[in-house]
């Protein structure tokens, strides 16, 4: 505790070179960027962003008509029903602020990813960020947020995890869900098994999964297998040499994705939850110690 003294007589203070220490500022100093200058009133052709590939680029216009039509008729159709019921009798200001306002918000409540790839993908057809978004694992929730979504929830889990997560959070809702073409699950099942109250779940072909051309990797003692898509290509891959896989170690983040690999005999570790930290706790476990580096 400081005690404050007077000096005495023929006695100099030293000077407290704390007190005339500047205070920190509260926010860092402005580091200002070059921001090129662009018109509203015209347009440039050489201004335009080039596609990376300019031969597998198009403009995804049934993907958009199909998405952004749907909804639309969804939200006609519910508005219509919406105003049969408070026109049934003479209808006051009050019920048609309350009809605009349902039609606002019949329209998508949210969006449901199971994986990235739908993330990337739905982003490139949209530049919609304001529904709030429900995502299998915190590696689709980080792709979501980068992306731009604000709102993301993760279930940290599988798709049954996601069907709970959403069946807490939502009801009396539109829920939009951005797929692959070949689905690894059914999430208006897993809805139904999770009781969700009125979900009405609208699935979307965004992208699609195709074989790469088989390689004959170096020697290996382990495998990530992060999908069953994923375990039914190394399944084809080892069905003609079982072999290649003898020994190895194969790490599954669910036991979907090891269902495929089940038949063949192979080694399996199932993690005991599908995400990324504790399938690599799986791994580190199922090899154990061995001399021989991994």
């Amino acid at each position: 505790m400081d005690v404050v003294t007077a000096a005495r007589p023929g006695e100099v203070m030293a000077p407290d070179h704390r007190a005339a220490a500047r205070p920190l500022p509260a926010t860092p100093p402005e580091n200002r960027l070059i921001m090129p200058v662009q018109s509203f009133r015209s347009w440039k052709d050489e201004d335009r962003r080039r596609p990376v590939a300019p031969r597998a680029w198009k403009t995804p216009w049934l993907k958009r008509l199909f998405v952004f039509g749907g909804g639309l008729a969804l939200t006609a159709y519910g508005a219509w029903e919406m105003y049969n019921v408070v026109s049934v009798s003479r209808t006051t200001s009050l019920q048609y602020v309350l009809l605009v306002l349902f039609t606002v918000n019949f329209s998508w409540i949210a969006l449901a990813f199971t994986s990235a790839n739908g993330v990337a993908a739905f982003a490139a057809l949209t530049p919609r960020r304001d529904r709030p978004v429900f995502a299998v694992g915190e590696a689709t929730a980080g792709a979501a947020r980068e992306a731009g979504f604000v709102a993301v929830r993760s279930a940290d889990g599988d798709l049954t995890d996601l069907a709970r997560l959403i069946a807490a959070e939502l009801s009396e809702a539109v829920l939009l869900a951005p797929l692959a073409e070949t689905p690894a699950g059914d999430l208006a099942a897993a809805l139904d098994a999770a009781q969700a109250r009125n979900v009405a779940v609208q699935p979307l072909t965004v992208y699609r999964t195709a074989w790469a051309a088989r390689v004959d990797p170096p020697a290996f003692d382990a495998v990530l297998v992060h999908s069953p898509r994923a375990a039914q290509a190394l399944a084809a891959w080892a069905a003609s040499s079982p072999a290649r896989l003898a020994g190895v170690v194969c790490a599954c983040i669910s036991a979907a994705a090891a269902a495929p690999l089940t038949p063949l005999g192979l080694t399996t570790a199932v993690s005991e939850r599908p995400n990324e930290t504790t399938l690599l706790k799986t791994l580190k476990a199922a090899l154990g110690k061995r001399d021989a580096p991994v």
